[in-house]
């Protein structure tokens, strides 16, 4: 069995990498669920393949990431079934009021 090339830094240097990676997406998050709305597109975290266990010294992080991450995907559901529940409360309105508008906007170009 042939054990893949160590990265430049080591291994201990990949699993740096790879939490640094998911405590800059966790925090990202946390910062849409706060409401920011001026953060550029953040690229979708996927787990790190790394050859290699987790160095030791590491583990309290890692375990504290996990557990921070849990928690976001649980705020993030629920912010997302509010949004769902705002959504269909302001549809009701718009139906009991008349408000609501059937018609698809059209554009024109002017410079035609």
């Amino acid at each position: 069995m042939t054990r893949p090339d160590v990265p430049d830094g080591g291994w201990d240097a990949a699993w740096e990498q790879a939490l640094d990676e998911l405590e800059r997406t966790l925090d990202h998050t946390e910062r849409l669920l706060l409401g920011a709305d001026d953060l550029p597109a953040a690229d979708a975290w996927t787990p790190p393949v790394i050859p290699a266990p987790l160095p030791a010294a590491m583990l309290d992080r890692a375990v504290a990431l996990n557990v921070r991450q849990q928690l976001l995907i649980s705020r993030t559901v629920a912010a997302m079934s509010d949004s769902r529940r705002n959504a269909a409360l302001v549809d009701r309105v718009a139906d009991a009021t008349g408000a609501r508008r059937t018609d698809r906007p059209v554009y024109v170009d002017l410079r035609a």
